[in-house]
């Protein structure tokens, strides 16, 4: 993976799209937090199909991000799972110093194989464990790169949160582009992904 070139490639595609682009996530962020994120999923996964239409330079209209409502239970679940993961690593967080660390590290690798694993719900319709099992392995084909990647698009698109007058709505869309970008990558390389069961096969085995 190269994180600079996709990092180049996420901030000339907003710039180029950034109106329709930044209502997009807008209302995905404003429409989730209303509903508490029991909308979370399908309008992530809206989000996902409206980003990479915008990749593919096609024009989608705003109301492709409500178009994935047949997939509201699995994306749900994407989500229900990832927020109790979350819970795991906020308990971790609470930890001075290493803990933090490691919620900076952790919470970002499982935004972006999360939001992965919902593009694998609405493109390959999988089930959301083998939705989130395939994101992992798309991980492990890369996992440094993958993980400094991830690190780099969860703290670029969450910096508006420092300024006042920046609101993190401006910089966000950046970081869902970034896990669009890497999920088009990274899913196109599951043939030599690595496969979790043989590897915890072998580890029973010795």
């Amino acid at each position: 993976m190269d994180i600079l070139a996709n990092l180049k490639k996420s901030l000339e595609l907003y710039g180029k799209n950034f109106v329709p682009v930044f209502l997009a996530t807008l209302i995905t962020a404003l429409v989730s937090g209303i509903t508490f994120g029991l909308l979370a999923g399908p309008l992530l996964g809206g989000l996902f199909v409206f980003l990479r239409k915008t990749i593919d330079g096609e024009k989608p209209e705003l109301g492709e991000i409500f178009s994935r409502f047949d997939k509201f239970l699995p994306t749900f679940l994407v989500i229900l799972i990832t927020f109790l993961v979350g819970l795991v690593i906020s308990v971790i967080g609470g930890i001075p110093v290493i803990g933090r660390l490691f919620s900076l590290a952790a919470g970002s690798l499982v935004s972006l194989i999360s939001f992965m694993a919902i593009g694998y719900v609405i493109d390959k319709d999988l089930s959301p464990v083998d939705a989130i099992k395939r994101s992992l392995q798309a991980f492990f084909t890369e996992p440094l790169a993958v993980w400094i990647y991830s690190l780099a698009i969860f703290i670029i698109g969450g910096i508006g949160a420092l300024f006042f007058f920046f609101p993190v709505v401006f910089t966000m869309p950046f970081g869902v582009i970034g896990a669009v970008l890497a999920y088009n990558e990274l899913s196109a390389r599951e043939p030599g992904a690595l496969n979790l069961e043989k590897v915890d096969k072998k580890t029973r085995r010795t």
